[in-house]
């Protein structure tokens, strides 16, 4: 399978997007007459793109089960040069954890207003576990933009002295 995937992986994958593709558009100019002459409650009803959402979903679903299957392949079988990689896993999942258990629980301020709206407005609940998740996100995003903004610089600074 690798070695076929290695060898004809980027033509089975365009020639998979050209059939989704067409398909598609056979779908879209066989049902547009009925989607254009329908009013427009009656348009949301129609399922002329069902074919390239689903097409689409199914590639992508697809895309990450084969890169994230790929990954795991390449991790175990050497191990010995996925070890720094799996170290800064490690620490970004140590990062995103202790951001996580110091996140406070219960939205306050301007937050707590655009959270309570979302709540009434889309009739859902944001649980204090999902508030931690949502600002531990937060955090470790800003935290890794500001290291690799930081780690620029250096890198910069470093290349004038060579």
């Amino acid at each position: 399978m690798y070695q076929l995937l290695s060898k004809k992986g980027q033509t089975i994958g365009f020639g998979l997007g050209l059939l989704v593709t067409l398909l598609f558009v056979i779908s879209i100019l066989s049902g547009f007459s009925e989607f254009s002459s329908a009013t427009e409650e009656g348009q949301y009803d129609t399922n002329i793109f069902d074919i390239g959402l689903w097409g689409v979903i199914v590639m992508a679903i697809l895309a990450a089960v084969v890169a994230i299957g790929f990954g795991i392949f390449h991790t175990v079988t050497n191990l010995q040069g996925s070890l720094r990689g799996l170290i800064g896993i490690g620490v970004l999942l140590l990062v995103f954890v202790v951001f996580y258990f110091t996140a406070s629980p219960e939205p306050e301020g301007i937050v707590a207003a655009a959270v309570d709206k979302f709540q009434t407005d889309n009739d859902a609940e944001i649980t204090s576990g999902n508030f931690q998740f949502i600002g531990a996100a937060i955090n470790t995003v800003m935290a890794l933009g500001a290291v690799g903004v930081l780690a620029l610089i250096v890198s910069e600074v470093l290349n004038l002295f060579k």
